[in-house]
């Protein structure tokens, strides 16, 4: 609502909930303590997929594998690198290898790592010893050699030309029963090959905007291209298959798709599920399939019905998830220039959230007793949420511009567009009705409500709105404020955040004549701002929670601030907790019952962006745009 936060993406070797109950489906993070409402211990991140330890290596980890007590990670800066894995969540490097050409790709088997090396080709390195790595081989390949495979006698490489011209492809497989002299006995041309896995008789080849493409090995000097699925406008990144299906990487709108392959001469797409970010590589083990899905994190994709993948657990991790690899209950992510992540997937799903799915796009909303109301695109939708484990939609009222925000009171809720504020008559939820409108001077960006006047915060103003009257409100003050991104008032102040680095406290005690009572330098571009006791609590996109002191509202003061990874954006304060709206989405909880000293006590992965939060008894409900409206349980008290 407020403005949209941007992500960059990295390439590498393949372009390169509303579930209130104790069935959650996501072990004991949910409880209900002494029979009362549900709510969630933001804390428990233990009893889920959680990161368990980590090496920061040098340079950039792109790929990795997994044999016996070992990781081999990759860098494309030309090394293999080898990581001794005995205490899994304490990785030590143990071994380094440079490598000729920009190493991308790793398979290991026996004694031997094969590297697809880019413009090197393959290398062969003896990793008998992993503290005293020796390069054995090397043979060129066709193009790039962007991924490996290996069933033992034989590696397959999937290389292509240099990538974006449109280039040709090919599928190399070379016999290593010599290792120290492999041997090319066979090839197939492809559109492009960038990923490879090999099951049986047959490698799995993703090809870019190619698609799928199934070769058949079974006569390793006679590779054959026997099967072919195209994605229609995505593209094929990377590929991981267990025999009867394969499980396929997209770069289009995230998709990732179940293949039936259990006719090899034709493959056919029998479910999709859509993931965090793009999937850069694909493992799996038994029903559960590991994505590392870039910035998106570990994503777990249930596949124990392939008709229906769905994601069950998602991790964000430090750095963009590159590779992955699977031993015992734990992943081996590669995190690009984070180094390696070790993920403890002893229960490889995650504390999640279901939508409840709105007609519009869904971007801000207030509660009031038994009713939720929704800014939902030109709508403003009225849910009863009586009931959170299944909201109804009761009401709705279409607008003449797209919703900004809204605020509630008593009967009335007051609804902004882009330069008016509506005054809608809410007393019957299944009616909601416009009673009055006043145009607005400025952009509109936010509305709080005390008593009988309406406060607008726009694109350079800061407005009082007489609403005694709902069928004709009027401007009766107004001042300049630079860049306000959000308003709240508290008896006789009004507190706004600027992105101009500003909390500013304006004294509304004569509303005709609202004036600025101090001025505070924020850090990190403040966003939101709440109000609780004689504490101002304030978002910063790039500086995490902020608390300010406003027992003197003429002289307000930083008491102490907490940073956090990502983007923050929207802001809610409830009894001794709040909580924060990041991006990539997800609900951090911070715990304020000292506001000198706020301490996080965990986040919760969200299914869908959001940059507005509101906390309301026993639940948190966060719009979450064209997925719709977000409901979890509050933090657990002590």
């Amino acid at each position: 609502m407020k403005g949209l936060g941007m992500r960059r993406t990295r390439f590498h070797k393949c372009l390169s909930w509303v579930l209130v109950t104790t069935a959650l489906g996501c072990g004991d993070v949910v409880t209900v303590p002494n029979g009362q409402s549900p709510c969630l211990d933001y804390a428990d991140t233990t009893s889920h997929m959680h990161l368990a330890g980590s090496l920061d290596t040098p340079g950039r980890v792109v790929d990795v594998a997994v044999a016996g007590r070992y990781a081999f990670v990759v860098d494309p800066g030309g090394s293999l690198q080898v990581l001794d894995l005995s205490a899994p969540a304490r990785p030590v490097l143990v071994g380094s290898i440079d490598t000729p050409g920009q190493a991308v790709g790793v398979a290991v088997s026996g004694a031997h790592a094969y590297v697809a090396d880019g413009e090197a080709g393959l290398q062969v390195v003896d990793v008998s010893n992993p503290t005293a790595l020796v390069l054995v081989a090397g043979l060129d390949t066709p193009g790039l050699a962007l991924d490996v495979a290996s069933d033992g006698a034989y590696v397959y490489v999937a290389s292509t030309d240099f990538l974006g011209r449109g280039g040709s492809g090919s599928l190399q497989v070379i016999d290593v029963s010599n290792a120290a002299s492999p041997a090319l006995v066979g090839s197939v041309l492809l559109p492009t090959a960038l990923g490879v896995t090999v099951v049986d008789a047959y490698a799995y080849v993703a090809c870019g905007s190619a698609g799928l493409r199934v070769v058949d090995i079974s006569e390793p000097a006679n590779p054959r291209s026997i099967g072919e699925l195209h994605l229609a406008k995505d593209y094929a990144l990377c590929v991981a298959a267990d025999g009867a299906h394969a499980y396929v990487g997209g770069g289009h709108d995230k998709h990732f798709y179940a293949v039936d392959v259990t006719e090899p001469a034709a493959p056919t797409i029998v479910g999709r599920a859509v993931l965090r970010d793009f999937a850069s590589a694909v493992a799996i083990v038994g029903s559960r399939v590991f994505v590392a899905a870039a910035t998106g994190g570990l994503q777990v994709v249930d596949g124990s019905d392939p008709r229906l993948p769905r994601v069950v657990g998602t991790l964000y991790t430090p750095g963009s998830a590159l590779g992955v690899a699977i031993a015992g209950s734990f992943a081996y992510l590669a995190g690009d220039l984070s180094g390696l992540q070790v993920i403890d997937i002893s229960n490889p799903t995650s504390a999640r959230a279901e939508v409840f799915e709105t007609p519009g796009s869904a971007n801000d909303v207030a509660i009031v007793g038994p009713f939720a109301y929704v800014a939902d695109g030109n709508w403003l939708q009225s849910l009863d949420v009586s009931n959170p484990a299944s909201p109804r939609l009761v009401g709705s009222l279409e607008l003449p511009f797209e919703v900004r925000d809204l605020a509630v009171s008593g009967p009335r809720a007051y609804v902004t567009d882009t330069n008016r504020l509506h005054v809608v008559d809410i007393a019957d939820p299944a009616a909601p009705a416009i009673l009055g409108a006043v145009e607005m001077p400025a952009f509109n960006e936010d509305v709080a409500i005390s008593g009988l006047h309406a406060y607008v915060v726009g694109s350079s103003s800061f407005s009082v709105v007489d609403v005694s009257n709902p069928t004709a409100p009027v401007i009766v003050g107004s001042t300049k404020v630079q860049y306000p991104a959000s308003v709240v008032v508290d008896g006789s102040y009004a507190y706004v955040v600027a992105t101009a680095f500003q909390l500013l406290v304006l004294d509304v005690s004569n509303p005709t004549s609202p004036a600025v009572a101090s001025r505070l330098t924020v850090p990190g571009f403040p966003w939101d701002v709440a109000v609780s006791g004689t504490y101002a609590y304030v978002s910063g996109r790039q500086s995490g929670l902020t608390v300010v002191d406003i027992s003197n509202p003429a002289q307000p003061h930083i008491v102490a601030r907490a940073d956090t990874q990502g983007e923050n954006w929207g802001l809610a304060v409830s009894g001794t907790h709040a909580y924060l709206a990041q991006q990539p989405p997800s609900l951090r909880v911070f715990d304020i019952a000292d506001p000198s000293a706020p301490t996080p006590l965990g986040r919760l992965e969200m299914p869908a962006p959001f940059y507005e939060v509101v906390a309301s008894g026993s639940y948190v409900y966060a719009p979450s745009g064209a997925s719709g409206l977000a409901i979890v349980p509050a933090q657990c008290s002590p």
